[in-house]
């Protein structure tokens, strides 16, 4: 009854269609946390971008488990590029519950802020609450996913002023090279 990592990778290789099968693993009232997170990984896999795979993801998102509200959102940001902000939102939530979520419930949530994409700086000031989470795990991945979201956004904006700065003023500092 519960998935193995094997069989899990096995069956992702079968893409789209293999979908169906993961969201019957998602019921936390039958299967174990592992499986489910398994379950939500392999659903992000398949690549499964059919109403029926987004509307359950869409569901657990508003579980009341949280882990599996964290699990959700990140395959729904994977698979429906229009949910990253539902999805920032969700991990944000849960990154910032030190009353009812747990250490690894956040730790996944600063976690997975990382794999969103451009969205993801929306999440940067509460990242930066947990910089300071009572845990040290905690602690350490809200700064490793700042850090990792603070040099995309930096890298996206070199990206666009290719040419310099478009109002002719001086490059900031940190753009010029010092290396002279």
């Amino acid at each position: 009854r519960e998935l193995h990592l094997e069989v899990v990778n096995i069956l992702a290789t079968f893409g789209p269609e293999a979908a169906q099968f993961f969201t019957n693993y998602l019921d936390d009232s039958e299967y174990a946390l592992e499986t489910r997170q398994l379950a939500y990984r392999a659903l992000a896999q398949t690549g499964n971008r059919t109403s029926n795979v987004i509307a359950t993801l869409a569901r657990q998102t508003n579980s009341t488990n949280l882990a599996d509200r964290v699990f959700a959102a990140s395959a729904y940001a994977k698979l429906d590029s229009g949910s990253a902000e539902r999805a920032v939102n969700v991990l944000t939530e849960v990154l910032l519950n030190r009353l009812t979520a747990s250490s690894n419930e956040r730790l996944w949530a600063a976690n997975y802020l990382v794999g969103i994409g451009p969205e993801a700086t929306n999440a940067i000031t509460a990242l930066e609450q947990a910089a300071d989470d009572p845990d040290p795990y905690v602690r350490s991945m809200a700064i490793k996913s700042l850090r990792i979201i603070r040099k995309r956004c930096f890298e996206e904006l070199r990206g666009h002023n290719k040419n310099g700065p478009a109002n002719g003023s001086q490059p900031i500092r940190s753009e010029t090279n010092t290396t002279s």
